[in-house]
């Protein structure tokens, strides 16, 4: 059993999502994993015209792959 040495170790828990509205996800995700994700796809979207993501010709691989995960 871990020992507790304060107690804003308890208050601390991190939020998941499990859905979102009606929409059941496959697995429940942090918010923090949710706004890494959306900081890298707008990261991405924005330097797409830049080398060396101005070579990649398939929008899977241009906005999914490079996603930290």
């Amino acid at each position: 059993m871990k020992k507790v040495r304060s107690y804003t170790s308890i208050w601390s828990v991190e939020k998941v999502l499990y859905a979102i509205n009606d929409l059941q996800l496959p697995f429940p995700i942090t918010f923090k994993q949710m706004t890494w994700f959306i900081v890298s796809l707008f990261a991405v979207m924005l330097l797409g015209d830049l080398p060396p993501l101005s070579f990649i010709d398939g929008a899977f691989l241009k906005y999914v792959a490079f996603l930290p995960g």
